[in-house]
């Protein structure tokens, strides 16, 4: 069938947000005097910052996390910018009648503000984030949700993002997953993928070779 709808993943696959979680975390810890593992950090790829805390500072994450928050917030806003080639890939697209959504553990406001920041917003016809009712990633209700609001089959769209927490959502939701690898990356832990891409820009031609091929 047709591919009708692609899926991302928002932060490291669409947009990047120069790692200003991991920078927010950073200066929290140094100011307090814990360590931090920047390799232990980047291995919980496609966690919420909040879990990332957590996780990494069981016993102190309460006092740590808000003050970490405040400083990605601010840090997020000024230095958030879509990879490259991801906006002539949104236009081409919508153009095409692909229908665009995002499914992202990222606060949906700070998604809006990147979005609106960049003149995208339109580009998609839902957003799913974390304030969402909705279940996070790796859980397929998201995906599920969007089927069925939105008509499409799981065999009519593909989920893309950059980790291996996109590849269960996708995998559980048992729709196909285009795996974007990014640069200086192990490829977040990736095992399986439908496709594999380097650039965004690649993505409309993968969906029009797929079409192309379900032509009648």
């Amino acid at each position: 069938m047709a591919i009708k709808a692609v899926i991302f993943d928002f932060d490291g696959t669409l947009f990047s947000s120069n790692e200003s979680g991991k920078k927010a975390l950073q200066m929290v810890c140094e100011k307090r005097g814990f360590s931090f593992s920047e390799k232990k950090y980047d291995s919980m790829d496609g966690l919420t910052r909040e879990e990332k805390v957590k996780r990494l500072f069981p016993g102190q994450w309460k006092t740590i996390w808000p003050e970490c928050k405040k400083i990605y917030e601010e840090g997020f806003k000024k230095s958030i910018k879509p990879i490259p080639g991801a906006v002539p890939c949104m236009k081409k697209l919508v153009k095409n009648g692909v229908n665009l959504f995002i499914f992202s553990t990222k606060p949906f406001g700070l998604i809006k503000i990147a979005l609106k920041k960049h003149r995208c917003l339109d580009y998609f016809e839902e957003v799913l984030g974390q304030e969402s009712i909705i279940p996070p990633k790796p859980n397929k209700k998201g995906i599920v949700f969007l089927e069925k609001k939105h008509g499409f089959k799981p065999s009519e769209a593909l989920m893309v993002g950059d980790t291996v927490i996109d590849e269960n959502a996708a995998s559980a939701a048992k729709i196909r997953f285009v795996h974007v690898k990014r640069p200086r990356r192990n490829g977040g832990g990736v095992r399986k993928c439908f496709a594999k891409i380097s650039s965004l820009k690649k993505l409309p031609l993968l969906v029009k070779r797929l079409n192309k091929q379900n032509q009648p």
